[in-house]
């Protein structure tokens, strides 16, 4: 099973979406894609820092939950 969840900076890269996710997919057998969210003319939403997403995919991989980002 994939799971597929698009990363907005401000939105839900906090750690309490992190806290959300290792609830939802803990135990589960399968694989979470990480996708930064790419920048779009007009939309005030934003793509975060690689940074952010690898430190991301880093806690839930510590967590338990196989993560590709």
């Amino acid at each position: 099973m994939q799971y597929q969840w698009t990363l907005i900076a401000g939105v839900n890269d906090s750690a309490d979406e992190l806290a959300g996710i290792v609830r939802l997919l803990s135990g589960k057998y399968g694989v979470l894609n990480l996708i930064p969210y790419n920048t779009v003319d007009g939309l005030s939403f934003e793509r975060p820092s690689w940074e952010r997403a690898a430190e991301m995919a880093r806690q839930l991989h510590r967590a338990g939950v196989l993560t590709k980002l």
